[in-house]
C-alpha cells in the first residue's frame, strides 16, 4: 500500500477528503482531544477495513463526529437527558444515544470542539470518530507516530499537530439519568 497523503489542518481539502471517505477509505483527523480513524459508517468495506487497521473485535462499537445537534437529530433519538448535555457541546464529551435508523441498536455522538471536524461533518456527514491506534495500544499524540503505529491502511492524514488528550468522557443518555461510561476530559 503507497504512503498516506498528509495535509496540514490549515491547508487541509475537503473535497479531497470526502473523496477519499466516499471511496471507501479510512483517514486521520485531528478531534479537540486526540487524533482519530475516520470513515464512512455507510460502507461496510470501509468500516470492516478501519476495524482491521485498529485490530479491533467488530462487536465494540464506534462513536462518530457530527456537525451540530440537527444533524444528531436525524441520527438519534435525543432525550431530555441528553439536552441538559448540550452545555458541554461542542466539546470533548461522547453521548450514547439510541439510533433512529437501526432500532435497538446505540450510537455514539461526538461533536468536537474543532472547527475542522464539525466542517468535514457538515459537509461529508457523521463519519467514524476512533482512536488513531491499534485497539489497547496507547494513543499516539503525533501523525508521525499514528503512521508507525498504523503502518498500512491509512490513504489521508490531516496534520493538527501534537495532541495530548485525555480522551472525551463517555455518557450513557439513553434513560432518565446519565451513567458515565468513562471518565475523559470533561467532568460532568
Amino acid at each position: 500500500m503507497s504512503e498516506p497523503i498528509i495535509y496540514t489542518e490549515q491547508e487541509a481539502p475537503i473535497e479531497e477528503i470526502c473523496e477519499t471517505l466516499a471511496a471507501g477509505k479510512v483517514i486521520v483527523y485531528p478531534t479537540d482531544t486526540l487524533y482519530a480513524l475516520g470513515a464512512d459508517p455507510q460502507q461496510s468495506k470501509a468500516i470492516e477495513k478501519l476495524f482491521t487497521l485498529k485490530q479491533r473485535s467488530q462487536e465494540k462499537k464506534i462513536a462518530y463526529i457530527f456537525s451540530d445537534l440537527e444533524q444528531v437529530s436525524h441520527h438519534a433519538k435525543i432525550t431530555d437527558v441528553a439536552k441538559s448535555l448540550v452545555k458541554y457541546l461542542p466539546g470533548k464529551l461522547t453521548i450514547i444515544l439510541e439510533s433512529k435508523k437501526n432500532t435497538g441498536e446505540t450510537i455514539g455522538v461526538r461533536i468536537p470542539d474543532n472547527e475542522f471536524c464539525r466542517t468535514l461533518a457538515t459537509t461529508y456527514g457523521p463519519i467514524t470518530a476512533t482512536s488513531a491506534n491499534i485497539s489497547g495500544e496507547k494513543d499516539p499524540n503525533t501523525i508521525s507516530d499514528i503512521l508507525q503505529q498504523l503502518s498500512n491502511g491509512i490513504a489521508l492524514a490531516i496534520d493538527g499537530g501534537v495532541l495530548h488528550g485525555p480522551a472525551s468522557t463517555v455518557v450513557d443518555a439513553r434513560g432518565d439519568t446519565i451513567k458515565i461510561l468513562r471518565q475523559g476530559a470533561v467532568t460532568i
